[in-house]
């Protein structure tokens, strides 16, 4: 962003860590920076006005130069996003929905299910907003109890979940034991975790039948 914005300036980029070999010139120093958020939000750091030149005798913080980092990520042309987007589209991308005020196109994945704007039942019903529940009908065109059926997100350990959704099956009535390969082996009695998985499975349709 920098460089886009000052093309005739030599940009150069640090990171700065906390130092773990300095020692602290004073006690509580660390209480003299709190974190507050305001009326919007929004996190900042409120500093003690008793803040003195002793407490800030000692270099606490490391600055760590990272350029190489940092042209690695930008001169990528093939991104580490789900669609193979390079960084510097990316940030093009972002840059025009933000300007023209265009709601970004949703992409459904397996991060879904701790997703931080999941509104429970009771905040729709007092008329807050879900955030997953905007992308999940938009892309699907699910309804509000399509949504509160459980689906491939809930089930249990599955470390394929973005290639079932890929490939569509997202509904738990889609859903096979075979889909998840639970090899049931001949052992010691305890249950591996692909048995488990199946084990899961199978319950996890049979509640939802009933509920049905």
């Amino acid at each position: 962003m920098v460089r886009s914005s000052f093309p005739d300036f030599t940009v150069t980029s640090y990171l700065f860590l906390t130092d773990k070999t300095a020692i602290a010139p004073t006690e509580g120093l660390n209480q003299k920076f709190q974190i507050i958020v305001d009326d919007k939000k929004r996190k900042g750091v409120s500093v003690s006005s008793s803040l003195s030149d002793e407490d800030l005798s000692v270099k606490l913080m490391r600055r760590i130069p990272v350029d190489i980092e940092c042209d690695l990520i930008c001169n990528t042309k093939v991104g580490d996003d789900r669609r193979g987007v390079s960084f510097i589209n990316q940030i093009k991308e972002y840059s025009e929905c933000y300007s023209n005020d265009i709601k970004f196109k949703p992409i459904l994945k397996k991060e879904c299910r701790d997703c931080e704007f999941h509104a429970t039942k009771k905040d729709l019903e007092n008329g807050l907003k879900s955030g997953y529940h905007e992308c999940w009908k938009e892309r699907l065109g699910w309804s509000d109890q399509e949504l509160e059926e459980p689906n491939v997100l809930n089930i249990w350990d599955c470390r394929v979940k973005d290639k079932f959704i890929q490939q569509g099956k997202i509904k738990l009535s889609q859903f096979y034991e075979e889909d998840i390969n639970p090899k049931f082996e001949v052992g010691d009695g305890k249950l591996c975790r692909k048995e488990r998985n199946g084990y899961k499975l199978r319950r996890l349709k049979t509640t939802t039948l009933q509920d049905g």
